[in-house]
Order: structure tokens, then sequence, then C-alpha cells
């Protein structure tokens, strides 16, 4: 029998539901009441012993728990239901090289597989690990490793409008012939913060394969010590053009194109990513070859090396018509044993290279880049201490001229009559001037200079000094992000002559910026009449900037769990009776302050019984006054009140005003001017009035009541509630005391 949520047996001993649903949140799953929640534990004390024949009972909507222990089984997942481990590192599902270790085939989303190591699949053709077939389930925190495919998809294996999504996975020590980690064809999984290690192919993408239209969103993963024949991180193919944000490839190794990532026929969008470390024949990077014109965006290229034969493109390879869009990035410390240190372009490839840094990049031909038959565009963009061991330094060309504009490029002689045609075209703005890197990468000689075995290489700071001749020295039209490589504003005024313009090179220079200070202004206690919401002025008027930068100011508080913000040096919010603390951050547009926060407490008011004579009010009656009567609550006299009440619509303070006593309470007699409350209240019918006081402590006194006002000629008399006949006359009235 399997277990319903509302039973109370569950492995075999005696739980509450409470104890259950509190065993189980932790899995990150929340089970709807009507499902079934069914037991898998390999000692037997559970439904079943075996995960399959757990989802065979199954039916939508249904969640199994696996106990910990190793299952040595083949499992095909049924749709809608969620298969869930105690945990990756204590639950294992065992292929035993029999077959593909999870099958899937139709399913939608709410298919869970969450919290196991998926070891020892093989198949013949895809997916060791997992093969879904048109289908789409979630699979979080689980280990792919030690599986194998004879084609493709070592770890997984997606086709066929696949589209799974994939969190907290780490994929290791995998292999196909493509794909080592996941292969995906014609499908577009979500994988994020996923790591792929150690993963092998004998052809293409050993850490991830994506051919055939495949769109994947790729964010926050690693890719390290993978292998292939081309792309050892990464091979996109046959128009897979994935979006990869936030991604870091590093030592992994191709043995002909692209160690980090190999494009053919791809145009993937690739940002914020760091591409280190990593070897290949060609592309030691990225390799983009047959039409590939990616986007790359924010991306450091580190390390990377190409080797014989060929040995070209140490960051990166173009070829044959593939155009990359590159901005914003650094290449350093590349090499290659041919062709292009840090890039090589080969045969029809027409690049555009904006604010890029080039720098201690090394190669035989072309030390910075490499340009055969193909005119790439270079602006805003610094090449600066590459070396060649032939010919070029920074750029060399072959049947090629690249143009170049607002560019620093050593050797250049600048735009203008000295300018070397070797370089490419001189387009304008062109300097050979020292950017004044705040610290160039070196060889340190590890205190043995006279043995260079032993030397390492110390990375460089390719951030601007203040005197650098490449601040405010670009051209703002090339600009098309917003931010530099540190996500800084990418366009200011570096240079402090009043015209904010573009720098040359990967990084935007900012003077060092002394992070503003905020200032929430005194606590506040504020008083209301009523008990519902007090207006409060926030006061930022104290927060200070050294730079002199204009400020942002952002106000944050919370009420009854709920979250609430402000922005201005000096809000108006609306509070309810209660102690609040108000937080005030304020940010110069480089660094935010810490924050500062001020408490202001609403105290609500005391209510008075208020009874306002007549109770019905004639506009054609000669009564000059209107009487309004309040009882203090016990423990304040007259003494307590600061100033004067007031009469609501209006604003009326009181004529006349006398304290008695009345059956030993104190009571307040007060006159209003009826034509005032008359001129404020143009209707007839039926009408509150309110009554206002504050005492010398700051609390509020209020209260209200109902009367009538009415038009009529000589009407009755108004009814005063004393003796029929007898009209209220102030004068008659006696103070008690």
């Amino acid at each position: 029998m399997y277990l319903n949520v509302g039973e109370n047996l569950f492995f075999g001993r005696v739980m509450t539901v409470k104890t259950l649903a509190l065993a189980w949140t932790c899995l990150l799953l929340a089970i709807p009441c009507s499902a079934d929640v069914i037991a898998v534990d390999p000692n037997g004390t559970g439904d079943y012993t075996t995960i399959q024949d757990a989802i065979f009972s199954a039916n939508y909507g249904d969640t199994i728990l696996v106990s910990a222990g190793t299952y040595v089984e083949n499992i095909w997942l049924e749709n809608g239901v969620a298969v869930i481990g105690v945990g990756a590192e204590s639950c294992t599902i065992d292929g035993n090289y029999m077959d593909v270790v999870v099958d899937s085939g139709g399913c939608d989303p709410n298919t869970v597989l969450d919290g196991f190591t998926i070891t020892n699949g093989w198949s013949p053709h895809g997916g060791g690990g997992m093969h879904n077939y048109d289908s789409s389930p979630t699979v979080s925190n689980c280990i792919f490793s030690g599986n194998t495919a004879d084609y493709e998809g070592g770890g997984i294996y997606n086709w066929f409008n696949s589209n799974p999504t994939v969190t907290n996975c780490t994929f290791s020590g995998n292999s196909a012939d493509m794909g080592g980690g996941m292969y995906n064809e014609d499908s577009s999984p979500i994988v994020t913060n996923c790591k792929f290690t150690e993963n092998s192919v004998s052809d293409l993408g050993g850490g991830m394969c994506n051919r055939e239209n495949s769109l994947p969103l790729i964010t926050d993963c690693t890719f390290s010590g993978n292998s292939a024949d081309m792309g050892g991180g990464m091979y996109n193919d046959y128009f897979s053009s994935p979006m990869i944000i936030n991604c870091t490839f590093s030592e992994n190794s191709a043995f002909l194109s692209g160690g980090g990532m190999s494009n053919w026929g791809s145009s993937p969008m690739v940002k914020g990513c760091e591409f280190e470390d990593n070897s290949a024949n060609m592309g030691g990077g990225m390799s983009n070859d047959d039409h590939s014109s990616p986007v790359v965006t924010g991306c450091t290229f580190s390390g990377n090396s190409v080797a014989e034969p060929g040995g070209d493109g140490g960051g990166m390879y173009n070829e044959y018509y593939s155009s990359p869009k590159v901005t914003d990035c650094m290449f350093s410390k590349n090499s290659a044993s041919d062709d292009g240190g840090a890039m090589r372009n080969w045969s029809n490839c027409s690049p555009t290279l904006t604010n890029c840094t080039f720098s201690d990049n090394s190669a035989r031909y072309g030390g910075g880049i490499y340009n055969y038959d193909s005119n790439s565009i270079v602006e805003n963009c610094i090449l600066w201490a590459n070396e060649s061991t032939s010919t070029g330094n920074q750029i060399d060309n072959d049947s090629a001229t690249p143009v170049i504009r607002y560019s620093d490029i050593a050797g250049s002689g600048g735009s203008g009559a000295g300018w070397d045609d070797d370089l490419g075209s001189d387009d304008g703005g062109n300097n050979d001037t020292d950017p004044l890197f705040a610290q160039p990468g070196y060889w340190d000689p590890n205190g043995t200079p006279h043995d260079p075995e032993d030397d390492f290489w110390v990375d460089g700071d390719y951030h601007l000094q203040p005197t650098s001749p490449c601040i405010d020295a670009g051209d703002n039209s090339a600009v098309t992000e917003a931010t530099d490589l540190d996500g800084r504003p990418r366009i200011i005024d570096g240079d402090g002559n009043g015209t904010a313009t573009v720098d040359m090179g990967a990084y935007e220079f900012f003077y060092a910026n002394s992070q503003p200070v905020a200032d929430a202004g005194d606590d506040q206690i504020v008083y209301i009449c009523g008990n519902e919401t007090a207006e409060i002025e926030l006061d930022g008027f104290g927060s200070t900037d050294t730079d002199g930068d204009e400020l942002d100011y952002l106000w944050t508080w919370e009420i009854e769990g709920a979250l609430f913000d402000a922005n201005g040096v000096s809000p108006i919010i609306e509070l309810p009776v209660g102690l609040h603390t108000i937080e005030l951050t304020v940010d110069d547009g480089l660094d935010a302050s810490e924050p500062n926060s001020c408490v202001i407490e609403v105290i609500e008011g005391i209510e008075v019984d208020l009874r306002v004579m007549p109770r019905v009010i004639n506009r054609k009656s000669h009564m000059k006054g209107i009487l309004a009567v309040i009882q203090l609550p016990a423990g304040i006299d007259g003494d307590d009140i600061d100033g004067s009440f007031w009469l609501y619509p209006g604003e009326i303070e009181p004529s006349f005003s006398r304290l008695m006593t009345v059956n030993g309470s104190q009571k307040l007699f007060m006159v209003f001017d009826k034509s005032l409350l008359l001129a404020a209240v143009p209707g007839n019918g039926a009408v509150v009035l309110e009554i206002e006081a504050q005492l010398i402590s700051g609390r509020c006194l209020y209260g209200s009541d109902r009367i009538r006002i009415i038009r009529r000629g000589q009407g009755p008399k108004e009814q005063t509630g004393q003796r029929k006949g007898t009209r209220f006359r102030p004068n008659r009235v006696q103070n008690s005391r």
C-alpha cells in the first residue's frame, strides 16, 4: 500500500502528518494535498523497494520519495510524477551499463528528477545517463557521472523538441562521440548553475554539444577540463545559437578547434564569460567557422593557447565568412605557435572589435591580431605589449586591410603622416602612446633571475591610470554597450573637461571614488488623530559625498512583512500606528553607501465623546453659535491641553470655552461660530463633525458626532436637548469650580 498525505505511516515508523511535511519540505517541493506520496526504501520499510515499481503505481501529481541507498535499475519517468531522492551524495541510481539510467518521453515540467547520482549508464545511441525525447522534465540537484553513449550525450541526450530545466547539477566523467556532458538536438533546455567537468568525446563538444536549431539558455555554469576533437568545453553548429551568460570555460582542450568553444555555422550570444587556459590546434579560447558570427560582450580571454600543427588564434580563431562582434573584451597572455596570439581572422572574415584591450599576447605572426584576406574593424581598442617572433607585434596582415579608428596601437605612429600603413587603414583618432595600464603583466623570476625555467607569469591590471592618453580618447558613436568590462557606466567625463567621451580599451577610467555616506535623519515621534496612517516627511539632506557626485536616494521599510520603498532626498510616506525602522541607502553612480536608518514611532490619538448641539442646524435660524461638549478621559484635565481645539470641516477655533465638572467628570464646553461651519459645508443633510486638540505630551485628542443641516424659513426651533422653549446662552454657563 502506498502512502496518502493523510495517513501516518512512513517507512515503518509512526509519524504525524506535520512531521511528514517537515521531513520533506527541505526537498524543495510543494506536494498538492490531493496527491499521493509513495515511499521507496531498499530495506523494504517503504511502499516499494525499487524506484520503477513506484513509478508504475504513480499518477500525475504524485510524488515518490526515495530513501538513501544505491538502486541498480534503469527507470522510465512518468509524466507529472516527481521522483525525489534524499540527496545526490547518498542516493544513487546505478544503470549497471545495461541501458539508459533515466528515460523520459512526452513529459512536462511537472515531471521532476531531484537529488540523485546517475551513474554507469550506457546507450548504443544517445543518453547514457538520461534520454529525453519530446520531453521537458525538471532536473535539479543531480550528479551525472561515469555514463557513456556510443553516439550522443554521455550524461544527458535531449532531442526532438526536448526542453528540460536543469539546475544545480554536475556532469563529470561522462563520455560519448558527441556531447560528453549534454547533447541537444532541436532542443532548447534551460541550464543554470551547473558544472561540466572532465567529460570527453571523440568528436564534438566535450562538455556540451548543441546541434540543429538548438537554442539553450546557459547561465552561471562552469566548463572545465573537458576534451573533444572540436569544442572541448562546448560545440555549436547547424544554426544552433545558445545564449551563454556568466559562464567560465577553463582548461578545456580540443585536438582541432575551439578549446573552450567551437562554433560552426552558429552565432551564439556570449556575455560576461571567462575563457582561461583552454588549448587547441586552432582557437584556444574560441573558434568560429563557416559563417559563424557570435556576439561576444564583456568577456575575458586569458592564457589560452594553440600549438602545432597549425597553432592559430590563441584567444579566438575566425574562418570563412565568420564575423563576430566583440565588445568590451580583454585578451591577455594568449599564445599561438603560428598566427594570431590573441586572434586570427582567415578568409573573408570581418569581425568588429570595439573597446577591447589586447596586451601581452604572443605568436610567430601577429602577436595581437593576424588577418588573412579579412578586413576587420578595430575601434576604441588598445593593442599594446603584444609580441611576435617574426612580423607584426600588434597586427600582421596578409592580403588584408583592417579599418582602425580611435585606437591606441604600439608602433602605429598615430593618425596622420606618421601612420604605419602595414597595420591597416587609418580612419582617424589613433594614438601611439603608452596607455599607462595600472599594472602591466610580467614574468616573475621567482628569486632565480639566472634560471628562466622556474619563472612564472603575474597577470596584469589593465585598467587605466589617471594620466592615461586613452581616457576620453574614443568615439562615442561606436559604443553599443552601456557598461564596460567591469559593469560600470561606459561613457563618462574621465578627464574632467566637461564633455563625457568614451575611453579606449575594455575598462572605462574612474577616479578613485569615495563611498557616499547616507544620513536618514533624526528619529521621529508622530502623533495622529485616529488610528489609521500618518504622513511622514523623511529627511536625507544630511547624506554626503566628498567627491561632490549627485546622489540617488533609496528608502526602504517593512510593514507587516511587506516591503516598501521610496526615492528622493525627502519623500513623504504613509505609516500606520507603530514603531518603524526606515533604512536609507545613497548611490553616487559608482558606489552605494552603507545603509543608515531612523526610527519613526506613530502614536494614535485618544478618542473622546463629542456631543454637538443643536442636533439639527437651520441655516435660516438666528442662532449664532454651536455648542460642542466633550468629556475628557480620566487622568486628563484642561491643563494637559496644548492650545486650542479645532472643529472640522472648516478648521474652526472656538469663540468661547469653559471647563466644568459634571457628575464627577470633567467636561469641556465650547462654542463655535455657526456661520463659519455653514460656509465650510455648502450642502444640506447629515454631516459628521470632528474635533481635534493636542495635548502637551504631543498626543492627539479627537472625537466625532453626526448632525443635520437644513434650510427652512423660521421652521421648528433648533433641538438643543434642553427644555422646550429655552435657548443656549453662553453667558449662563457656570464653572463648577
